[in-house]
């Protein structure tokens, strides 16, 4: 079988393994969102998923429902974190 994806994806079950134990939120929520891109981080390899959460043809802010879906998305996230080892 060929392989499709040239780098595999991250377990996202062990971020807070990889971050000493410790759910980095707001560095999570930074990197889901990808809107504000800090070009001292280097190249992005996940795509930006802050415009994906809108609405299209709506002139209403939209902000806080991106937002709230983003935060949802965090918090499912944390939700399945490996147990700490003790």
């Amino acid at each position: 079988m060929r392989q499709v994806l040239a780098v595999a994806p991250s377990d996202l079950t062990t971020i807070s393994k990889r971050n000493d134990g410790s759910f980095p939120t707001h560095l999570v929520i930074e990197t889901i969102d990808g809107r504000r891109h800090l070009p001292a981080h280097g190249a992005r390899e996940m795509p930006v998923w802050g415009i994906t959460f809108q609405t299209l043809d709506l002139d209403t802010n939209q902000e806080p429902e991106v937002e709230r879906r983003i935060r949802d998305l965090v918090h499912y996230i944390e939700s399945i974190q490996e147990p700490r080892e003790e």
